[in-house]
């Protein structure tokens, strides 16, 4: 794989690793920089079409369950892009131009920290996220998880692969904790060995919601098996949610034959340039009422 040197005005090379592209030389520094600056490249922008979404379901399992406050776990957290979101009146092409200002690069790892938390607590906000909780924060890159959770960004964090690791005993208890699980860039990265884990820790009386994003064409077959082991029912939307820019012809060209192969109609993708990701919510059969999106923009309104 290759490697970036750690200096944030550096543009990232990329990998290609089991089919998808790898970001991996800038997901794991001490700050943020590099990791933004290379996302903006290729509009990475999931997340913003994630956070209605995610706002929806918070409010419909605060209706259900009764409770004025739900713990949310970011699976694949990074450097928390969904708490930026969630917690703070922001976008992404504000986290964009936060991280693109020059004024940052003299700045050293902790340096950044200090000043990130002064910017994110100015515009931190409630509305329909003042139903969140608390967030724990789970990647496999430490640095990342370590800076999110200094910022607060997310209120704790935890560096783990799971896919590799078993769940500690003293995490189990807060994972019985958790309402809605969220993963808006990690299907394909973290397989069902991590969501059984986690789901092991928690209890049939008080299952989390899942809420994840997978790209076009990943095979979820043992996604819904483990899903339905734990008595999950798994709904795909119709909605396709643009992710982010093909880095490369060669990206492009893989992703359609790959598309084409599996039998899926490739238009959106060659049309937009762009990877694709479907919304993917699994509850339990109890509680599939009807997810209402609100005020939220035209191109999401027909999700409702």
């Amino acid at each position: 794989m290759q490697t970036l040197e750690n200096r944030p005005g550096n543009s990232a090379a990329t990998s290609k690793v089991g089919g998808k592209q790898s970001f991996d030389s800038i997901y794991n520094q001490s700050d943020p920089r590099s990791y933004y600056r290379t996302l903006e490249q290729y509009d990475y922008q999931v997340a913003d079409h994630a956070r209605p979404i995610a706002e929806a379901c918070l409010r419909e399992l605060a209706r259900l369950r009764a409770r004025p406050r739900l713990t949310l776990l970011d699976l694949c957290c990074g450097y928390g892009i969904n708490g930026s979101l969630l917690r703070h009146s922001l976008s992404m092409a504000d986290l964009y131009e936060r991280y693109s200002d020059p004024d940052l690069d003299d700045l050293c790892a902790e340096e950044l920290a200090a000043a990130d938390r002064r910017f994110f607590s100015r515009r931190r906000s409630s509305g329909a996220t003042g139903l969140l909780g608390e967030i724990l924060g789970m990647d496999a890159a430490d640095k990342a998880v370590r800076y999110a959770e200094r910022v607060g960004l997310i209120d704790r964090g935890v560096g783990i692969n799971l896919e590799r690791e078993e769940l500690p005993r003293d995490l189990r208890a807060e994972l019985g904790e958790v309402d809605l699980i969220t993963v808006t860039g990690g299907m394909g990265y973290v397989t069902d060995v991590t969501f059984r884990k986690i789901l092991s820790a928690t209890s049939a009386a008080k299952r989390p919601w899942i809420l994840a994003f997978p790209l076009r064409g990943l095979d979820l077959d043992c996604f819904e098996q483990a899903f339905a082991d734990h008595g999950l029912k798994t709904e795909t939307w119709e909605t396709l949610v643009p992710q982010r820019r093909f880095v490369d012809a060669a990206e492009r060209q893989r992703t359609l034959e790959r598309l084409k192969m599996d039998e899926i109609d490739p238009a959106p993708e060659r049309d937009e340039d762009s990877l694709f990701a479907q919304v993917y919510l699994a509850r339990p059969a109890g509680e599939q009422s009807p997810i209402r999106l609100g005020e939220v923009s035209e191109a999401d309104r027909h999700l409702v």
